[in-house]
C-alpha cells in the first residue's frame, strides 16, 4: 500500500473522527480506506484507533503518531511548496536598452509593478541617446524604433519622416542572452 496516503488517510480519520469522511477527503473509497487503516496499524504492529458502532477514538499511541504525521505532511507540503516556487519563480538580471524618450513614456512606468512581482528579477535599464554598439554584448533586450514609409523599412527615424506617409513601430530588434 501507498504510506503516504496511509499517513494522509490516518490524519484525516484522526481529525474528522469519521473513516467516511477521511476516505472522501483523500479521495479513496470508504471499503479502501478501512483497508489502508487496517494495513497501517498491522504494518507499525500497534492499535492506532479504537471503534465502536458510533465513533472513533484515537489510542494513546494513535495520539502520538498522528501528532507526528501531521508534522511530518506540513513537512512534506512546504518542500514541495518551496520547491514548486523555486522553479516557477524567474530570477536573474534583465537588461533592456532603448531611447530615452522610449525608456521614459513606457518601461519606467512599468518598473514598479514589474519589480513588484517578480522581486527575484534585477532589471538594468540602459536609456540610450547615441549609438548602442558598445553595450550590446550585456543585453537581454534591444529596442528599436523603426520606421515603415512608401519605399520600405529604415531602422532610424530621420527628420523628414514626420509626415503623415510615415508609420513609427518599436520591436524588438536583438535578443542576447547572458
Amino acid at each position: 500500500m501507498d504510506q503516504f496516503k496511509e499517513l494522509q488517510l490516518f490524519v484525516e480519520v484522526a481529525e474528522t473522527g469519521s473513516i467516511s469522511r477521511a476516505a472522501e477527503a483523500v479521495e479513496l473509497s470508504i471499503s479502501a480506506a478501512s483497508r489502508y487503516l487496517i494495513s497501517l496499524e498491522a504494518r507499525l504492529g500497534v492499535q492506532l484507533v479504537r471503534r465502536t458502532t458510533r465513533n472513533l477514538y484515537l489510542t494513546e499511541a494513535g495520539a502520538e503518531f498522528h501528532r507526528r504525521c501531521k508534522s511530518i505532511l506540513a513537512d512534506l507540503g512546504e518542500a514541495e511548496a518551496v520547491t514548486r516556487e523555486a522553479v516557477v519563480r524567474p530570477s536573474g538580471v534583465l537588461r533592456v536598452t532603448a531611447s530615452l524618450s522610449f525608456c521614459m513614456l513606457h518601461i519606467a512606468p512599468m518598473l514598479p509593478d514589474f519589480t513588484a512581482r517578480y522581486p527575484d528579477i534585477t532589471v538594468d535599464v540602459v536609456a540610450a541617446i547615441g549609438g548602442r554598439k558598445g553595450i550590446r554584448a550585456r543585453l537581454s533586450v534591444d529596442l528599436r524604433q523603426v520606421v515603415v514609409n512608401r519605399v520600405g523599412i529604415r531602422h532610424q527615424p530621420s527628420r523628414s519622416e514626420s509626415e503623415p506617409s510615415c508609420a513609427h513601430f518599436w520591436c524588438l530588434a536583438t535578443a542576447w542572452f547572458s
